[in-house]
């Protein structure tokens, strides 16, 4: 479940997976740790979210013909944003 979590970086999808699969509310805690350590720590490694630069690729290569600098994403969008706060 941690390695879901950390690959997807969505740790609340994970959690409420696994606790259906599991059909187990009493381990809801734990399973909330696991997946927001796995979260921090792939975030700490990699910035992207996996169906998020799968879905920025896909974008780009079925756009027709127009430049990739034209394809603006979530984290275009979050660091511009954060780099004029910090200005």
């Amino acid at each position: 479940m941690a390695y879901f979590a950390a690959v997807t970086q969505s740790p609340l999808t994970a959690t409420v997976i696994v606790m259906e699969m599991c059909d187990n509310q009493q381990i809801t805690l734990a399973l909330l740790a696991s997946a927001f350590l796995a979260f921090g720590v792939s975030r700490t490694l990699c910035s992207h979210a996996l169906y998020g630069a799968l879905a920025v690729r896909f974008v780009r290569t079925t756009a027709p013909k127009q430049s990739s600098a034209s394809v603006v994403t979530a984290t275009d969008t979050a660091r511009r944003a954060s780099s004029s706060k910090q200005s």
